[in-house]
This record gives structure tokens, sequence and C-alpha cells, in this order.
């Protein structure tokens, strides 16, 4: 919605500015301020649901007759429908009175509540065209109601009479706004328009959170199902717990419980609250990526917060080698929110999730990563996630021991691959086939036990029945199939299958398995 206010802001003064310039009263000389305050009111959180879900009715209607659906009806009806509670919502917000259960307390009862109808003239469609020029813009409020009675059994109107109808709306709207301006100004001012911004930038961290291009692709190319896997992750965070509590059981009498090298990544409540940084470690497509987005979104659901920040730090150090990690914060924020984000200023939780410092290419940036977030442990309420491939540089730091709590992922086990197997395939001979290959075992030893090796090795089984001679001997095999399989259902979707020699193909995506190899 924030990024159709721009369209729906120019529309409403293209449209009905004029209306209001050519009347001699001083309230109306601030009507660009009152187009803003006309969205703040709408998007103000009064704590009724009645009142409080406006924003999308009016402004889409908006933006769509003015823009994707020129002359829509159903716009219109929208645009009026809303104008009561519109009303409504002003006088709630102005005295603390809800009228929205009192079905007495009209539409015209409400123009009259707030001075908008005065002398009680009759309103009704044979009357109209003698309030055109009067005062009140009362030829506009006159056709408002008369269409909001009307426009669901009338005959269909022609466009011009739409766009008329729609203007009058407009200016009624704009009217009770610029009539009760200062008294709603002081309660829906820049602290609503604040929360509003940081309530978007909220959404816009959880649509980053939530995007995964690589299951995107499977499930749109193989009918792989997103969810399924995201209950399988589930599932072994799940299994991890119970191994825990089992431990704990064993253990619980021995002297040496406090020596035992096992840990396990809490729940966001355990991230939070730990007193170090938490970095999380393993091998490239061990699942880093999907668990501290996992933990992003299980941090925005948990904590009344919106300051989650996600940070893919190859990118941002490939780009601009000199920046820092606050100020990519500072840039993005400010950006989505219009808002400056000071750091010292913050009183809520802030998590930061910092994700491939293996991916910052040289050590000097590295170096002045840890730098910045030791410096940043000044402040009680950060806590700070980072990921890494398990490399010398995390493995051999002095700092990172003493800043970071490690966490290394572990590979899946074998009825991990087979319960993958089998939300991918079902029952039947291809599972089948699938279950036999791992319990042979042997042929597991050839690639890294990682969510995604598994994913890729039971889509092969999906498309054909495969024989095991015909297994990949290792990952880069593994791949190669992969691109492929991938490769040739795409040339069947255009219809060119042939166009390309398998070794013409090879050569030619050969940076795509070299990507693929690199995936995290």
């Amino acid at each position: 919605m924030k990024d159709h206010w721009r369209h729906v802001k120019k529309s409403i003064g293209n449209n009905i500015k004029g209306v209001f310039e050519k009347n001699a009263d001083p309230s109306y000389e601030n009507f660009d301020n009152g187009i803003e305050l006309f969205k703040n009111i709408i998007f103000h959180k009064t704590g009724n649901k009645n009142l409080d879900g406006l924003a999308e009715p009016i402004l889409e209607a908006i933006f769509e007759i003015y823009g994707s659906k020129p002359g829509g009806i159903n716009q219109c009806k929208s645009i009026l429908n809303s104008l009561e509670p519109f009303l409504k919502k002003i006088i709630f917000i102005i005295s603390g009175r809800d009228l929205t259960r009192d079905k007495t307390k009209n539409l015209i009862f409400c123009l009259k509540e707030l001075g908008l109808l005065v002398d009680n003239p009759t309103l009704d469609a044979g009357h109209l065209r003698y309030y055109i020029g009067m005062p009140n813009f009362l030829e506009h409020v006159c056709r408002s109601v008369v269409e909001r009675n009307t426009v669901h059994n009338a005959p269909q109107p022609t466009v011009r009479e739409i766009y008329d109808t729609v203007e009058s709306a407009l200016v009624v709207y704009m009217y009770a706004t610029l009539e009760h301006f200062e008294d709603i100004k002081v309660r829906v001012g820049n602290i609503v328009t604040a929360d509003m911004h940081l309530e978007n930038y909220k959404n816009y961290a959880l649509s980053i959170l939530s995007y995964n291009l690589s299951l995107k692709m499977l499930e749109a190319d193989f009918g792989v199902k997103v969810q399924a896997l995201d209950e399988f992750q589930i599932k072994l965070k799940a299994r991890a717990k119970k191994r825990k509590e089992e431990r704990d059981e064993y253990l619980k009498d021995s002297s040496n419980y406090n020596i035992i090298p096992i840990k396990f990544l809490p729940e966001i409540e355990g991230v939070i609250s730990n007193q170090k940084y938490i970095l999380l470690h393993g091998i490239a497509t061990s699942g880093k990526t999907t668990i501290l987005k996992k933990l992003g979104r299980d941090f925005l659901d948990r904590y009344n917060s919106p300051y989650l920040f996600y940070i893919q730090l190859g990118e941002i150090f490939k780009v601009n080698n000199g920046s820092s990690i606050i100020q990519e914060i500072r840039s993005v924020f400010r950006g989505k929110t219009s808002l400056d984000f000071q750091v010292e200023n913050v009183k809520d939780r802030i998590l930061i999730i910092l994700d491939g410092l293996d991916e910052v290419p040289i050590k000097e940036s590295r170096d002045k990563i840890i730098k910045e977030l030791v410096e940043l442990k000044k402040y009680n309420n950060i806590q700070i996630v980072l990921s890494s491939r398990t490399n010398d540089y995390i493995t051999n730091n002095s700092v990172i021991d003493d800043y970071f709590e490690k966490f290394e992922l572990m590979p899946v086990t074998a009825s991990d691959i087979v319960s993958i197997g089998e939300k991918i395939l079902g029952h039947g001979t291809q599972f089948n086939s699938f279950v036999k290959m791992v319990r042979k075992g042997s042929l597991l030893k050839a690639f890294p036990k990682t969510p995604l090796t598994s994913i890729l090795l039971a889509i092969l089984f999906k498309e054909k029945n495969i024989d095991i001679k015909e297994l990949p001997k290792n990952i880069t095999e593994l791949y190669k199939k992969f691109i492929d399989l991938f490769l040739n259902r795409w040339d069947q979707s255009k219809g060119i299958s042939e166009q390309f020699e398998i070794q013409k193909k090879n050569l030619y995506f050969k940076p795509l398995q070299i990507i693929c190899i690199k995936i995290r």
C-alpha cells in the first residue's frame, strides 16, 4: 500500500484540489498537508476492528480507478461504502465515541455531527442540481449521499457519472479532514506515521525472510512442495531437542556433565537471552541460511519489535568494501521507512542476522566486521547471529571465541534422508529404490549429508526410474546430472529439446554448475 501512496496522493490533488482552491476559507489552504493527514487517519490504529481496516479498501480503490482499472464501478462502490466508517473514525478520534454498533447513527448523522451538513437540506437526486456552487460543498455532499444509497441497485452509470461520484466522495473525505484538521493532527500526527512506517518495515523484513529462490524453483519446476520441506526442518529441530533431553536425563548425576562438548542451537528465546553472540557454521548446503531466516521469522513473531535486520555480507562487501554494518542498516531502514535509525535511541530488542562471513573476500574486511560487532556489544538490547562455512578463520580466532557461542550444523542422518525422499516421492517403486540406495550406505559416503544434497537425489528418482549403477559418484556429478535434468525440462517446456547438443549445453552452462557447487 505504501508503494501506491504517491500515485493516490497525486490523483486526489489533480482531481479535487481545485474545488477547495475556489473556497475562501483559509483552513483549506493547507490542502497538501490535509492529504497527508487523510492518510494518517485511515492508517491510525484505534483498537476497533470496524475502524482500523479502512486503508486497503479506500487507497486500493483510488489507486485502481485512476490507474489500473479506470472507470471501475466496484472501485466507486468501495469509496462510497467506506465514507460512513471514515467519518465515524474521525468522531472516535476527536471525542472517543464509538458509533460503529449504533445503526441509527448513519451517514447523514455523521455529516451533521461533524458540522458538514447545516440547515437540514433535502438530499435527493431531484435537489442535486440546485446545490451546484452552494457553500459547504453541498453539491458533493448530496451526490455522495444519494449515490451511496442507490449505487447498488441503480442502472449501470456512465464512466463520466462514476468519476463525478468518486470526486464528490473524495471532496467529502477531504472536507471532513480539513474542517477538523487541528483536532485530528494532535492525535494522529508524526507518532502514528512513524508507527505505520515501522509496521511497513516489519512486513518488508518478513518478506525477505520468507523468500527462498532455490525452493521456489524446485516447487515450480519439479513439484516439490515448499511447505513439506518446512515441516521436515521443524521435525529435525524437534528431534535435536529430544536428544538433548535424553542426554540431560542420562548425565544428570554425572560429575563430567559440564564438559560434554555437545550443544544444540536454542529456540529464538534462547538465542536472544544468550550473553554471547551466536555463530552458526557448517559445510556448504547444510542449511545455514534457512535456519537464519527461520530465527528471523520467529523473532518477528515472538517479540513486539520491528528491528530485525538480515544482511548478506557477501553482497554488501562486494559492492561497497568500505561500508559498515550499521551504515548498511541505516541506509536500508531509511530507504524503507524515511526514518533515521539511531541505535542508541532504540529501546526495543534488535536482532541483526549476518549471513555468510566466509563470502567476504578480504580478510581485512572480515576483521573489520568482527571489530564492529564487538563494539556493538555495549548495547544490551542487540543480539547478533552470524553464519559462515566452517574454516580456519572462525576456528582459530580468539576474538570470535570470546564474543560468540558457536554452533555447528550436524549432517543429516540416513533416516532424515529417507524422510525427505518420502515427502518428495510419496510411496511407490521410486521411493523404494530411493530407500534401497540410502540403506546401501556406501554411496552416501561420496556426498555431503545435507538437506540440499538429499533433495537433489530425491528429485533424480522422482523424474525417472534410475538404476543405482547410474547414480553420480560424487557431489560434482550430482550437480551435473541435476543441471542436465533441469535444462532438459526447460527445453521441453519451450519446445526446443533438440536445439543444443548435450556437449554444447555443458560448455554453455558450466558457470551455472560452478554456482550450484558454491550454493550455501
